[in-house]
């Protein structure tokens, strides 16, 4: 099994993430490269390709996710040919990927049957979570970047170290559960490339334009640790809730 992320101190956490997204929008690819699971998730043709699993994601109000849809627009109208896009509606924060075709195999049996091992203890820590106290979680929003070059989401750090220590715990208890191995970044997905090469100057003028939004982006996010969600996905956007915190 895959060996846990190392817990971060708040300060070590909120400071990854923004040398991070820095790096990645001043870093113009020389070459496109089609992302080696992108082609899991994005069919030929430009659609989602089936991608089966489980996740638990915090949802966003309509105004968060409208917030997002403004910058998804933008992006679209200037380089809207080169991506699959991802509908308002299903905008979410990922807070951890559980099992699913990366982590176990393409087979929905298998996988189902990994879930059925640790559903109980991820109902255990929703039930924590609930009765916990700790609720309003804050994020300030960077700016899209693209992730290696399979999507394009906005990166967000944490508004305050208290915002930090709530979305760390959750991290590393659920990383318990199941370890990615990768620490956390928050973000909103805004859509996936298409499985193509793309030539270099539509690269370079796609990441003028991240680097521009990145510097006119202001707002920040906020929700609640009763929004966290444990969902079952058969594609990238179509995502069906199981059970929430708010319901434990």
């Amino acid at each position: 099994m895959t060996q846990k992320a190392r817990k971060e101190d708040c300060r070590e956490f909120a400071e990854r993430i923004k040398a991070s997204f820095r790096k990645n929008i001043e870093t113009v690819p020389e070459r496109w490269t089609i992302s080696e699971g992108l082609k899991d998730k994005v069919s030929p043709d430009g659609r989602f390709a089936p991608f089966y699993g489980y996740t638990s994601v915090y949802r966003l109000s309509e105004k968060d996710a409208s917030r997002c849809r403004a910058i998804q627009d933008k992006l679209l109208d200037s380089h809207g040919p080169m991506f699959v896009p991802l509908p308002e509606h299903t905008f979410h924060l990922t807070a951890h990927e559980f099992c699913n075709e990366y982590t176990v195999s393409s087979s929905a049996a298998e996988i189902d049957a990994e879930e059925e091992t640790i559903e109980k203890r991820i109902e255990d820590l929703f039930h924590k979570l609930h009765d916990s106290g700790r609720k309003d979680v804050s994020l300030i929003a960077l700016g899209p970047s693209t992730s290696g070059s399979d999507v394009v989401s906005i990166k967000f750090v944490p508004k305050d170290d208290e915002d930090a220590r709530i979305l760390q715990d959750i991290f590393s208890e659920s990383e318990d559960i199941w370890p990615v191995g990768r620490p956390y970044t928050p973000h909103v997905s805004l859509g996936y490339f298409k499985t193509e090469e793309f030539p270099q100057d539509a690269v370079e003028s796609l990441y003028r334009e991240i680097k521009a939004l990145a510097e006119e982006t202001d707002f920040t996010i906020s929700f609640s640790v009763d929004d966290l969600v444990y969902q079952r996905h058969f594609d990238m956007q179509d995502f069906r809730k199981i059970f929430s915190v708010a319901e434990m």
